[in-house]
């Protein structure tokens, strides 16, 4: 039982909301992180925001996320949990770390392709391994006051 990951029962993207993330990816209001051009955020399109709002009960924004290249040990700005789908890995031994504040190592996690996932990201982590593009869906709740 880990205390930052765990898998959700909730449905696999269909073919046709497959294409719908790779779609996102072309959207040219895409998000990068100062000097982390590995690391991009592309809004996702009408039919995922859809798909998402019948399965996640809550106010939420959904995103598709590309990351090309390891990410350093971080904590993510304005978020406690992501819920992710991870759609391509990047990588045959892409792992996801989780570190305390000692930036030891606590838990360590290669995440299965199709399957919503919970992820605790306001503590140290990092994802490490990469070596192709890593493309996944990625819910949240939105800032507080941004509802």
């Amino acid at each position: 039982m880990s205390q930052f990951l765990a898998y959700l029962e909730q449905p696999e993207l269909d073919p046709y909301l497959i294409n719908e993330v790779f779609l996102s990816l072309s959207n040219k209001n895409n998000f990068q992180f100062g000097k982390y051009t590995h690391y991009q955020i592309f809004p996702a399109t009408k039919p995922l925001k859809d798909f998402t709002r019948k399965i996640f009960n809550f106010d939420h924004i959904v995103q598709v996320q590309k990351i090309t290249k390891d990410l350093p040990i971080h904590i993510d700005f304005n978020r406690q949990l992501a819920f992710n789908y991870i759609i391509e890995t990047g990588g045959e031994e892409v792992k996801t770390c989780f570190y305390n504040a000692n930036h030891e190592l606590i838990e360590e996690h290669i995440i299965l392709k199709h399957k919503w996932h919970c992820i605790r990201v306001n503590g140290n982590h990092n994802v490490k391994n990469i070596t192709s593009q890593r493309i996944a869906l990625t819910v949240n709740f939105p800032p507080i006051g941004k509802v």
